[in-house]
């Protein structure tokens, strides 16, 4: 048997090194390749950079590789392809040494279609300078997988969803199985040249050294542990490289932190009878407004402003903030730091009451313009998906302030960052990704209500039907366990999705969707 399948795999690797197959692999490999180079390019601004001398130099290698042969003779024993990839009466016509068979031109056709479409034939490597920008890298193929398409090239739901995956060295990698134009599969690796280069090494000392030896096992923990040394070593790289270019920007950082400590600890304090206050929890998106609305680093801060001591300044227009401004000092102080703001940049003596809604919409207005510039820099959102972040950071905030909430809700941009990443989960769920701006915002509306626990009354019955649709068919565990809400959020925001699909009268779903989404939260609670 064991001879006869021997005979049979030879056959099938003199026909792997065809001369016409292996260049029609290799041209292939090459389109691929200069399709990831321009999208890289398009999409993922962050790896080009423009130096003085040299001009642009792009921050990546794209390579690829045919499999050798005498490789993939090896694999067929290692990983049974011979059984796994070839049709049954294929393997006996070949195994009964049918010369006719063997010669007919459709079946050796069939059998270079069979190594067109094996995952491993055709590998592409994309090798990053440092680690943080593999990550990067496979953020923006995720996201914009749409346009991949449209270029020939597709990857699975399911390998974007588990990357990155851990190897037998407990280090991570990102590996994705691709397609190009449906017919030709590959295998697309995300590294970085420091990591690559160690796997090489790794890979050569045990994936191809099959001898047994007594120190085996130690020389390859140490191994291991060296791999985990490289990756702080990549971090040490990174934070080197970024020092210079970012000095400039952190001493003025640093420079406004001290000033804004040193002008309103004092006066904060003050107004709250002697209590230490901390700042914090806003100085960032402090920075960040000064750095838009005073131009010139040497303007100096304006004094708090004192109009809520003595004074309940409130608005029928903006009433909801005011709601939660007065049971929240974070609020406070930070309304009056800012009034203090206002009265200067509009050369006012004081914040009289009659100019309190003026100065709510400016306040308001810029605290959210804040949060989406922080946002889009601590995620390093490119130009195309910054409109979409736009839309959906002000359609949460607008909720926030419109039903009385937290500050948490409003400052706190990780919370923008789960609302995205669900959202994106969505947009995966459409047909093609095709559906209207109109259903988006609606479905936008009632996640961000949701995760403030809001009445849903006021919504739409068939939009909610949808809402409750896309959990129930979506992997909510898988959804929402990697999303960057605290841990008791998220249980308030499965147990009321719970709570509206068993009690809601609007509900169409029948027992068994019911069943599905309470199943999957209930492991997800289980896991937390």
């Amino acid at each position: 048997m064991i001879k006869q399948q021997n005979l049979v795999i030879s056959f099938l690797i003199e026909q792997y090194k065809d001369d016409e197959l292996q260049d029609n692999l290799a041209s292939v490999s090459n389109k691929i390749r200069n399709i990831l180079d321009d999208f890289i390019r398009s999409y993922a601004p962050n790896l080009i950079k423009t130096h003085a001398i040299k001009g642009t130099v792009k921050k990546y290698d794209i390579i690829y590789r045919v499999k050798d042969h005498n490789s993939l003779k090896e694999k067929f024993y290692r990983s049974n392809l011979l059984t796994k990839h070839f049709p049954e009466i294929m393997i006996n016509k070949l195994i009964n040494d049918d010369e006719d068979y063997k010669s007919d031109p459709n079946i050796l056709s069939e059998i270079d279609c069979i190594y067109e479409k094996m995952g491993d034939i055709i590998g592409i490597r994309v090798l990053t300078d440092l680690e943080s920008e593999v990550k990067y890298l496979f953020q923006n193929i995720s996201s914009q997988r749409q346009e991949l398409a449209t270029l020939g090239i597709t990857f699975s739901e399911n390998t974007i969803l588990h990357q990155p995956e851990q190897m037998d060295n407990g280090l991570y990698i990102y590996k994705l199985d691709g397609s190009y134009k449906g017919r030709y599969s590959f295998e697309l690796q995300i590294k970085s040249r420091m990591s690559a280069a160690w796997g090489d090494m790794e890979h050569s000392a045990f994936y191809k050294d099959h001898s047994i030896s007594p120190v085996r096992e130690i020389t390859k923990n140490t191994m291991t542990s060296i791999g985990y040394l490289l990756h702080n070593i990549d971090t040490m790289i990174e934070s080197t490289l970024s020092a210079e270019p970012n000095y400039e920007k952190n001493s003025k950082v640093y420079t406004f932190l001290n000033t804004f400590d040193t002008l309103y600890s004092t006066s904060i304090s003050n107004i709250l009878d002697g209590v230490t206050f901390s700042t914090q929890h806003i100085e960032k998106l402090m920075f960040n407004l000064y750095d838009f609305l005073y131009k010139d680093p040497k303007v100096e801060l304006p004094k708090i402003s004192t109009h809520l001591v003595d004074n309940q300044y409130t608005s029928i227009k903006y009433s909801q903030y005011c709601k939660f401004r007065d049971r929240n000092y974070n609020s406070i102080i930070l309304e009056m730091i800012l009034a203090g703001w206002y009265v200067d940049l509009n050369k006012l003596n004081t914040l009289e009451a009659g100019d309190y809604d003026a100065f709510l919409e400016w306040f308001l207005a810029n605290i959210c313009e804040s949060i989406i510039k922080q946002y889009i820099s601590d995620y390093n959102v490119n130009e195309l998906d910054q409109n979409q972040c736009r839309e959906l950071i002000t359609l949460h905030f607008d909720n926030c302030c419109n039903f009385s909430h937290d500050m948490k809700y409003i400052l706190e941009i990780s919370i923008y960052k789960s609302l995205n990443d669900i959202f994106l989960k969505y947009k995966e769920r459409q047909d093609d990704g095709d559906s209207t701006i109109s259903q988006d915002n609606k479905f936008l509306n009632i996640l961000s209500k949701s995760i403030l626990n809001e009445n849903l009354d006021s919504c739409d019955v068939a939009d909610l039907q949808e809402f409750e649709t896309f959990l129930t068919n979506s992997d909510i565990t898988e959804c929402l366990k990697n999303t960057t809400l605290c841990h008791r959020d998220l249980i308030k925001f499965i147990g009321t999705t719970i709570e509206r699909v068993t009690n809601s009268d609007v509900s169409q779903h029948d027992d068994m969707n019911q069943e599905n989404i309470l199943q999957s939260a209930t492991e997800f609670l289980a896991k937390g």
